[in-house]
């Protein structure tokens, strides 16, 4: 008799039937179906496929039940290896001609993946033809493509990737100036603007293009050399457990070409070590922790630009009650408090003299007074200033 509690009990577990997975078989080899082999041209592969279409087709062959399957085998391999295209998408996917044109079917709405991005880089005109999957995912971004061989193998040009510059080195370069608040506070006094900069000449040494080779990192007169193992390709595929990828070429590191003469003057590195001069015009609006750039006088990368020359600016001697804000100066004014509530004339002191104002009356603790344009001098702007911002504090008689 069954009970509530042997229906719910884990039965034992010999009497478990796993049904073992089916396996597939193994896809059969084209070149073995037509009896050629990998090198062989076009003229034998069509040969081969007229005696193999005879010898096996269903109305002469002998073969019984297996004629129909050995004959579309032969059509299959024969309209696999006779497209010079598929026949080279199949030594590499292994996959047969109607599963690249039913991949491509498929996929064939996907107009985002544009064909003036794909005919512009030969690689992705591999891999579109390839990987229909590939596709299907950049459907709907056109830049998807070129960001996924970037990311694993960086600019792809013309053969391959071709050599590509790997510099360790930062693009952009920083050097510390440091000033004397007095120094600037001169020039911030001077009324014609063009006269309102301090020069400083600073030397400093950066990575600049191989004027020999040109970034090409081989010698004079010297040839690249396509790789042998990817034909210059620079990749090779293979079937991963998410289908097939493609991954650096290990003979070439990923190039597509051999240097077999390398560069003397840079040994190999597409750039050398040069010394620098640059005289810098620095403004005298400059604020503390400021950074100047000065572009393209960087290092030279493997992007095949160069970056940008960062000075920095290290203030010292700025007065105590100064607080710099943006290109404001902020300090406190000790008022009376009869002349804060009657109101008066006032003296204040700036950065360019003392100057004289009306205090209008009942003017509150902490109220903010401002001096326009006697500020610090805003850089490239025609001899505009700041302000300056005084805090009103009471004294008490």
């Amino acid at each position: 008799m069954w009970t509530t509690r042997s229906l719910f009990r884990t039965p034992r577990r010999g009497f478990f039937w796993r049904t073992p997975k089916p396996k597939l078989p193994p896809k059969p080899d084209l070149y073995k179906v037509l009896g050629v082999d990998k090198k062989a041209t076009q003229r034998q592969i069509k040969m081969a496929y007229f005696e193999k279409a005879k010898m096996h087709h269903p109305d002469v062959s002998k073969s019984g039940d297996t004629s129909e399957y050995n004959f579309e085998m032969i059509n299959e391999a024969y309209q696999t290896l006779n497209d010079p295209k598929k026949r080279k998408t199949y030594n590499v996917t292994g996959l047969f001609s109607h599963e690249q044109e039913q991949g491509m079917s498929d996929d064939s709405d996907a107009s985002d993946f544009s064909d003036e991005t794909i005919k512009r880089k030969p690689l992705l005109q591999e891999i579109h033809d390839k990987f229909p999957a590939y596709k299907r995912m950049f459907q709907y971004n056109s830049n998807a493509a070129e960001s996924l061989l970037n990311q694993k193998f960086g600019a792809v040009d013309s053969i391959g990737r071709g050599l590509t510059l790997k510099t360790d080195h930062e693009p952009n370069i920083v050097r510390n100036v440091t000033l004397d608040f007095e120094e600037l506070a001169e020039l911030m006094r001077k009324e014609d603007p063009n006269e309102q900069f301090l020069e400083r000449e600073l030397t400093y040494k950066r990575f600049v293009l191989c004027h020999d080779c040109g970034g090409g990192l081989i010698a004079k007169g010297a040839y690249h050399h396509l790789c042998d193992s990817c034909d210059g390709e620079s990749y090779r595929f293979e079937e991963t457990d998410y289908g097939p990828d493609f991954f650096d070429c290990l003979s070439c590191k990923g190039t597509g070409i051999i240097i077999k003469d390398v560069c003397k003057t840079c040994e190999a590195k597409g750039v050398l070590t040069q010394q620098e001069k640059l005289r810098v015009k620095i403004p005298a609006g400059v604020r503390d922790g400021e950074y100047l750039r000065i572009k393209n006088r960087g290092n030279f990368c493997s992007d095949l630009s160069y970056g940008d020359f960062f000075v920095k600016i290290n203030i010292y001697n700025i007065p105590k009650d100064y607080e710099i804000q943006g290109y404001n100066i902020v300090t406190t004014q000790k008022v009376p408090v009869g002349k804060a509530v009657l109101g008066g004339q006032e003296y204040f002191n700036t950065l360019y003299g003392v100057v004289s104002s009306h205090l209008p009356p009942r003017v509150e603790p902490n109220r903010k007074f401002e001096l326009k344009g006697y500020g610090l001098p805003i850089p490239y702007s025609n001899g505009r200033k700041g302000k300056h911002i005084f805090i009103i504090e009471y004294v008490m008689p």
